[in-house]
């Protein structure tokens, strides 16, 4: 329980600092439809992330999936980190 805890306070502090930092990457026209696409992406991997991670972990094993979330990690860093000033 205490690792949901620490994992909750993280995700607030993500979650100001994304919509921010979404925002002050766009001119003013676009900053709402910015900020509204990192929270959908936070609601669809909310609601898909669990079944999914749930049935292929059942299909395949947990260290397949856990493997799959690490390489995904790793492209999305990559993603991110390459076009930021």
């Amino acid at each position: 329980m205490s690792g949901r805890l620490i994992s909750a306070t993280a995700h607030r502090a993500f979650l100001g600092i994304a919509a921010v930092f979404a925002g002050d990457l766009v001119d003013k026209a676009m900053k709402g439809r910015v900020i509204a696409v990192v929270f959908s992406g936070l609601t669809a991997a909310t609601v898909l992330g669990a079944p999914i991670g749930a049935a292929v972990g059942r299909a395949l094993g947990w260290r397949f999936t856990f493997w799959t979330l690490v390489v995904l990690g790793g492209i999305a860093l990559i993603g991110l980190v390459a076009p930021l000033p």
